[in-house]
């Protein structure tokens, strides 16, 4: 993005990036079920160095990490909505929105 900013500037046209954070609890696009199908996946397609050097613990450990996400972060996606409104509307857009403060992640 920030390439893509300096590219675009010679042409007059502005780049923001919306940096929306955790909104998985408002908007489903992950389940505990869906982050475990592909996982399973995931671990079954890695090259076996790859799953010898990290173990099966470690990626379990890992996508128990993901699963958390399911169900934490903000269910309001206005603050979203928000930042990219902004970015599409105001004569100078700010060059990042973080619509989700970081003590959620």
């Amino acid at each position: 993005s920030d390439c893509l900013r300096y590219e675009m500037y010679p042409l007059g046209v502005k780049v923001s990036v919306v940096e929306p954070g955790n909104f998985i609890a408002a908007t489903s696009l992950y389940s505990p079920e869906s982050i475990q199908a592909i996982a399973k996946k995931m671990w079954e397609e890695l090259p076996e160095v790859v799953r010898k050097d990290y173990g099966k613990k470690y990626f379990d450990e890992k996508i128990a990490k993901m699963e958390t996400y399911c169900s934490s972060g903000s269910t309001d996606t206005s603050p979203v909505i928000d930042a990219v409104t902004h970015a599409l509307t105001a004569t100078t857009p700010y060059t990042r929105y973080h619509p989700m403060d970081y003590y959620w992640w």
